[in-house]
């Protein structure tokens, strides 16, 4: 297995819990928020796969460009969406090379500070445990009962 590899299977650990989650949220609950400013439920979940492809597309190139926004009307477009950005992300961080995990990836203009890919992709798996967190609190809310546990063995 690859460094890239066992970055792959450690992210894919926590996203499956979110693919979970949202197979559970009703469908009419794309737009819930909890309190009057937060991101929707929809929202969110967009902001965590768009993210975390974000993170592992800079880590491969050396350097941070722009987050790609997308849009979704309903659960199941966010839904199709999540798991197109599943893939796709599991691909880029399953191809990573070592020169790419251990190298220098530039941050300077967003985050400050240049650091090694692999910081990145660890920055990368924090982002994603906190808005999971926030996901299951937000699926509760919407009134989903049954919930998977906050980690994925079979991933």
């Amino acid at each position: 297995m690859s460094n890239g590899s066992s970055y792959a299977k450690q992210f894919m650990s926590h996203r499956a819990v979110l693919q979970d989650i949202l197979s559970r949220v009703p469908d009419d609950k794309f737009d819930f928020q909890p309190w009057a400013n937060a991101m929707t439920l929809g929202n969110l979940a967009l902001h965590m796969v768009t993210s975390a492809d974000w993170f592992a597309q800079s880590v491969k190139a050396g350097t941070f460009g722009r987050p790609e926004k997308v849009e979704a009307t309903s659960m199941e477009e966010v839904r199709r969406i999540v798991d197109e950005y599943t893939a796709k992300t599991k691909t880029t961080i399953d191809a990573l090379t070592e020169a790419q995990i251990e190298g220098m990836v530039d941050g300077k203009a967003i985050f400050g500070m240049d650091a090694p890919g692999k910081v990145w992709l660890g920055s990368m798996k924090d982002h994603e445990v906190h808005h999971k967190g926030q996901m299951f609190v937000y699926a509760r809310i919407a009134g989903v009962e049954e919930m998977p546990f906050f980690v994925s063995r079979d991933a």
